[in-house]
């Protein structure tokens, strides 16, 4: 869950091979603005109608990719739980998130930093596009943070953590982040395992030292794969 489906497709052989079926969920910059309602309805659809083929249980282990993919699987959550359709989440994974309770308004890193590594992850090289675009994206930061103060409700990244880290704090966690992540920093994911590791939650970590945003797969394939098919051993089997 969370980018392009190209983006996201990659990682599916990963369940694939331990015998999973997958969903792939992309996501984009407009979810920021929608509502849980809103969003991934169709995603959700898709889940109830593969369910009256099956007599099994429907059981979900959601692989979110930075807070993109927070926000989706929290709005298909949402529609299958208010559909009545009965599921179980033994397990979460999360890669390069989420953030801490702060929000849009407070912010462990320089906002300015993480605005400007995503301008450098599109390898723009002319001052005056990169300094369009960064100022695109300053004003895209400050519509979100408007879009939800003026309606009083919680930002995404506040809801990511009040649903996915504190309501389902008995949910088994595994965090995959680095320190060369300049988007999501790894100040703000481990402040969200710190709020987890207090609530109780069983977790596990894995710091990739110097990948980018999102990029741990590509940087350590390996390793990736071996910290996720030893989560999932410990917490999922009894389910399949």
């Amino acid at each position: 869950m969370g980018g392009s489906a190209r983006a996201v497709s990659k990682y599916t052989p990963i369940f694939h091979r331990l015998g999973y079926d997958t969903t792939v969920v992309p996501s984009t910059i407009k979810h920021f603005y929608l509502t849980p309602e809103s969003s991934h309805r169709d995603v959700a659809d898709g889940i109830r109608a593969s369910l009256a083929s099956s007599s099994q249980e429907l059981v979900v282990i959601p692989h979110m990719l930075s807070n993109g993919g927070c926000m989706s699987w929290y709005a298909i959550q949402q529609h299958l739980v208010h559909a009545g359709v009965h599921f179980t989440v033994p397990a979460m994974i999360f890669d390069s998130a989420p953030h801490s309770t702060y929000g849009f308004h407070k912010y462990h890193a320089s906002i300015n930093t993480s605005l400007d590594a995503i301008v450098d992850s599109w390898k723009v090289e002319s001052p005056v596009m990169r300094a369009l675009l960064g100022g695109a994206l300053r004003l895209g930061w400050m519509s979100v943070a408007a879009r939800w103060a003026l309606v009083g409700a919680p930002d995404p990244f506040q809801r990511n953590f009040a649903n996915l880290i504190e309501r389902d704090a008995a949910i088994p966690k595994l965090f995959l982040y680095s320190h060369g992540d300049h988007v999501v920093p790894s100040a703000e994911v481990e402040g969200s395992i710190a709020a987890a590791t207090a609530l109780g939650t069983t977790l596990e970590m894995v710091n990739f030292g110097t990948s980018v945003h999102v990029s741990h797969f590509a940087h350590a394939p390996e390793t990736y794969e071996a910290a996720i098919v030893s989560f999932l051993a410990k917490h999922v089997e009894e389910y399949m």
